[in-house]
């Protein structure tokens, strides 16, 4: 596994050239393997993370859709010449 400073700096790289990265360093006494056990706290970070992935997919789906009716509507009247 990765020293959490190593991760820290690996997200800030990643943030200086434009992309989504985020770190979450978890205090567990079960070390890098702390995943595999139930973990209340892992569970809720993981969950909020997909829920805002789900919401973000919605919302592009939801204007997508709105985009073709959009196109759609306005190309309805006219005819091809």
């Amino acid at each position: 596994m990765y020293p959490p400073d190593q991760s820290r700096r690996l997200v800030r790289a990643l943030k200086r050239n434009n992309r989504v990265a985020s770190y979450v360093n978890l205090e567990t006494p079960y070390g890098h393997d702390s995943f595999l056990i139930q973990n209340a706290e892992f569970t809720r970070i993981v969950r909020n993370y997909l829920n805002r992935k789900y919401e973000s997919i919605q919302d592009s789906s939801a204007a997508e859709k709105q985009d073709a009716r959009t196109a759609h509507s306005s190309s309805a009247g006219t005819t091809p010449a």
